[in-house]
């Protein structure tokens, strides 16, 4: 007889899992259905067709239309349901939506219970319920001591990612800088491509896995200088677990993962950038891992999504 205490929960999610190198959405998917297994739950991913996850039940969906029809036929063999994309599919069932980006929730999104991904994404929403993303600590290996200068880690492409403001600083300040999350092509759309001609700037594309570990661990300090309101950003608690601190814009999220002079400084002018620069010898690498470790463990954010599925279960909508 199945314990009342094990759930059967189907996570539903709108890109194959698990990913190679970008995809914060399908790596956290992929990070809390591992612990949800080591936890004794019982787990179905509903996902296109090429996912596979160990010990998880796949049924395969291609769109939203086969993830709502699949869910349907199936009612009566899940207690709940997670989703992190589709989210449409899940109109009248059981159900927990995350909400991995910026939108707009209105009659479009009709569920009734949005979760947010940081305190400044659920008030930007509307929203009061959220849970801080959490990663698998001991898959970040510590690095006492950086051996290049600035990183760069994000979309390229992306301008409100800040590469253009990145580049112009590293210009300016003589930092060696490299750039991972696209190529010096990609400048042509974001900008920043005069200033990026240094022997002093490397790109490295579209990186995962141990080369993105040696770019994180190897760094004095990690640049995001976004000029858009992050729900979480993944990167900047990647970066802290490895012991590299992260100058970052005081927008969205930031002031939520950033603790001056212990994880890094926010910054709101180049020239505040230029002097944190200056101050990261002064910061404590240990101190960095160790906030990092404390605060976004993937057993905490996990902890928290399991105690809003009981209480949906028991009939609560989350506000």
């Amino acid at each position: 007889m199945r314990s009342s205490s094990v759930l059967r929960i189907v996570l539903v999610v709108d890109q194959p899992v698990p990913v190679a190198k970008y995809g914060g959405t399908e790596r956290m998917v992929v990070w809390m259905a591992q612990l949800l297994l080591r936890l004794g739950h019982q787990l179905i991913l509903v996902a296109p067709s090429s996912s596979a996850l160990p010990g998880v039940t796949h049924w395969p969906a291609n769109t939203q239309a086969q993830a709502r029809q699949i869910l349907l036929q199936h009612q009566g063999q899940y207690d709940l349901v997670h989703l992190h994309g589709w989210y449409g599919a899940g109109e009248g069932l059981p159900a927990v939506a995350t909400l991995h980006g910026n939108m707009q929730l209105n009659e479009s999104f009709p569920l009734p219970n949005w979760v947010c991904i940081s305190a400044d994404h659920a008030r930007r929403h509307g929203r009061r319920t959220f849970v801080h993303n959490g990663l698998p600590v001991d898959e970040y290996p510590f690095n006492a001591i950086a051996q290049r200068q600035a990183l760069f880690f994000s979309k390229v492409k992306r301008k409100s990612k800040g590469i253009a403001r990145t580049l112009k600083m590293a210009r300016q300040s003589g930092w060696q800088l490299d750039v991972a999350g696209g190529r010096r092509l990609d400048l042509i759309k974001a900008g920043g491509l005069l200033d990026s001609l240094s022997p002093k700037i490397h790109f490295h594309g579209e990186v995962g896995g141990v080369r993105k570990l040696a770019l994180l661990q190897q760094a004095a300090f990690m640049v995001f200088p976004i000029e858009w309101d992050e729900p979480f950003g993944l990167a900047v608690v990647e970066s802290m677990l490895c012991g590299t601190p992260v100058l970052a814009s005081p927008r969205g999220s930031m002031p939520e993962l950033i603790v001056n002079g212990v994880s890094g400084q926010l910054c709101q002018s180049d020239a505040d950038f230029a002097q944190a620069a200056e101050n990261v010898p002064h910061l404590d690498r240990v101190r960095c891992r160790q906030f990092a470790a404390d605060t976004f463990p993937i057993e905490r954010c996990v902890a928290r999504y399991l105690e809003l599925y009981h209480r949906v279960l028991q009939g609560e909508v989350l506000s």
